[in-house]
């Protein structure tokens, strides 16, 4: 645990449960509003900051949680803490969906789909043909 970022990060989820940041594949067995909030705190972690170790240890650690779970309850926790107006954090959010659940792409382009903001539009184009890319 020698990066103080992911210290950060630890003690931000163990302030809300302790024991979850060294178990989060197990938080699906927690109260709802619990594993809720600690997946929030993750989001914030993953998609608001400039520090690569911050936003990668955070990706991480999403990657652990059952995707059953995070697959349900991903893109609600989501309106809740990312501004999908500020271009750096939704291209976060989409490169987090695209690692960890792409089976979520298109859930979380429609949220911004009125955008008008042409850098968020210009991460829907990006995304839109991802696959397209890659495959």
């Amino acid at each position: 645990m020698g990066d103080i970022y992911e210290k950060r990060i630890m003690e931000d989820i163990e302030a809300v449960q302790v024991g979850a940041y060294f178990n989060m594949g197990n938080i699906d067995k927690y109260p709802q509003e619990i594993a809720c909030l600690i997946l929030q705190k993750l989001l914030v972690w993953a998609c608001q900051p400039q520090n690569v170790t911050a936003i990668v240890t955070a990706r991480n650690k999403i990657s652990e949680i059952d995707k059953d779970w995070l697959k349900r309850y991903f893109i609600e926790v989501a309106r809740k803490c990312i501004e999908f107006s500020d271009d750096w954090e939704y291209r976060r959010l989409m490169e987090l969906v695209v690692f960890v659940i792409p089976e979520l792409k298109d859930d979380a382009l429609e949220l911004v789909k009125n955008s008008e903001n042409e850098n968020i539009q210009e991460v829907v184009q990006d995304y839109k043909n991802y696959y397209l890319q890659i495959g």
